[in-house]
């Protein structure tokens, strides 16, 4: 059996890359990358080399955080929770990630709109194909801005139905690492969408309440108690944790006000 293969060379490779129109490309607005020692804005050089094991072992960690209005929300918190994260999984930022607050907002006036998408990944680097991280000579860093897209107002307004998930909660080590390796999650989705429904929520072995796909759960009680399940099990939540602090102090002035 004969198939005709195209040689893809330096020379025409962008001309293959951008054949076909990527409408979803519309969102990238720009990238940072150690691998290349600067930023591109072209979605068509925001690439990664295949074998860094981040693409073929989910082993790097991220972070995701908002700019509302040209000013980032909770950076440090964010921040905490991804090195949190990579020395969870012994994984030594490159240098560069000592300058990863200017690189954040350098990139966000690169990226041209004041309400967007932050997000900073750092991965154990390109090497080989196997499962040992120390064939990786050194890490990397990835920023990416993305463009922001809202909820639709309806949902705030009428709420969201969601589904009780079937896939097996993370145990608790990896739960509380914000790490690559997604495939729980991706499943979690998957689920959701195929039942007619945007967002699904796991239960933990002991039938109690776990968290989302990308969300934490919560719930207000018929006694006006705000409960959200404990970081020890699941994803430490930056807006949760705000919350918390928020209702802390409306409870304060509440004992004030007596």
């Amino acid at each position: 059996m004969n198939i005709d293969l195209r040689l893809v060379t330096r020379e025409n490779f962008f001309s293959h890359l951008n054949s076909e129109e990527k409408f979803w490309q519309d969102n990238y607005l720009a990238m940072y990358s150690t691998m290349i020692k600067g930023y591109v804005t072209d979605p068509a050089l925001m690439v990664l080399p295949v074998d860094d094991h981040l693409v073929h072992r989910g082993d790097g960690v991220f972070d995701v955080m908002r700019c509302v209005n040209n000013r980032i929300f909770r950076m440090e918190p964010h921040l905490k929770r991804l090195e949190n994260s990579f020395k969870a999984i012994c994984l030594e930022p490159p240098l560069e990630y000592n300058d990863i607050r200017k690189i954040i907002k350098a990139m966000i006036i690169k990226g041209g709109e004041k309400n967007c998408l932050i997000r900073t990944v750092i991965s154990r680097g390109p090497g080989g194909f196997s499962t040992n991280p120390f064939e990786c000579p050194s890490s990397q860093m990835y920023v990416n801005i993305n463009r922001f897209h809202s909820l639709p107002d309806d949902d705030y307004k009428k709420g969201i139905p969601v589904i009780t998930s079937s896939v097996p909660v993370k145990e608790s080590f990896f739960a509380t690492i914000k790490s690559c390796n997604y495939l729980h999650n991706v499943l979690m989705k998957m689920e959701a969408i195929k039942s007619g429904h945007d967002y699904s929520i796991a239960l933990d072995d002991e039938g109690f309440l776990a968290e989302g796909s990308t969300e934490n759960i919560g719930i207000v009680s018929e006694d006006g108690i705000m409960k959200i399940p404990g970081f020890e099990k699941t994803l430490a939540g930056t807006t949760a944790s705000r919350i918390f602090e928020l209702a802390d102090i409306l409870v304060i002035r509440k004992d004030i006000s007596r």
